[in-house]
């Protein structure tokens, strides 16, 4: 698998990134992760201008524009003949740069059609005001390890709480709900990643006119929902099928429109 590092493509095999690297070291860096659809980047824009903006209020110079990087992140997916699949894009602390891909579809088909199981943490809390918690950083740890456990224990993913108890996200997605005909999902303010998809999704529901809210709520009002699906940039939206012993019906229709409108407007250029 060949990677892109510094404006070159190299072999991964290649040993490339110093041992004195911080995003090694400490896990000062950043990332974004792309799904690769009909050999194109998609989203590329907005997962850029989000990276951007958490470089610049770290003080992690970049030295590549948004152009060059597009067609870094091209090339790459062209040496990897990579139709469908995903590219990683990671910024580090010490000044490095690089992209490296996956072939293959993310997200198994077979999840979309029957939901995925969630599980709500809540001995271990989010602080909705802590400064790394709405920017997509390489100190990924306790979100890595949350997600192994539960997935060890038969959950898709685990509901995050924060400090007031209330509803956050999952380890890798935003979290919808919807409850008579109105969709919710936490605010920013709550302590989570302003996922791209996310945004893209509050865009396209206003847009259509669906009553759609962000506001803060508790694992009893999500549980008591009558819809649950979650969004992150690789599985866009995912339907939820159970969160701990509540049930939710999978195809729902409210869900369904959602990805039809979602599909339409990301992938009929591409």
């Amino acid at each position: 698998m060949k990677i892109w590092f510094n404006g070159t493509i190299e072999n991964s095999e290649k040993p490339l990134i110093s041992i004195a690297d911080e995003a090694l070291l400490y896990g000062y860096g950043l990332f974004e992760t792309l799904l690769v659809y009909n050999g194109r980047p998609i989203l590329w824009e907005d997962h850029i201008v989000r990276m951007m903006k958490s470089a610049e209020e770290f003080n992690i110079g970049v030295t590549f524009d948004q152009d060059n990087l597009l067609q870094g992140a091209h090339n790459l997916i062209q040496a990897n003949s990579i139709e469908h699949g995903s590219i990683r894009i990671t910024i580090s602390g010490s000044g490095s740069m690089f992209m490296t891909c996956k072939k293959g579809k993310p997200y198994d088909d077979r999840l979309y059609n029957e939901g995925v199981s969630l599980t709500i943490i809540k001995e271990k809390r989010v602080y909705s005001k802590a400064w790394l918690i709405n920017h997509k950083t390489t100190s990924y740890l306790e979100k890595l390890l949350i997600k192994r456990q539960q997935v060890a224990a038969g959950f898709f993913d685990a509901v995050l709480l924060n400090e007031m108890g209330n509803v956050t996200e999952s380890c890798v997605s935003n979290v919808f709900c919807v409850k008579d005909a109105t969709i919710y999902t936490p605010p920013v303010g709550a302590g989570i990643l302003p996922g791209v998809v996310r945004g893209l999704v509050c865009k396209l529901l206003q847009n259509a006119h669906f009553k759609i809210e962000e506001m803060d709520f508790t694992p009893e009002f999500l549980k008591s929902s009558q819809e649950v699906f979650l969004t992150n940039s690789l599985m866009g939206i995912m339907p939820v099928k159970t969160v701990d012993n509540c049930s939710f019906t999978v195809p729902a229709k409210l869900t369904k429109k959602i990805i039809e409108i979602y599909k339409e407007k990301v992938f009929k250029k591409n």
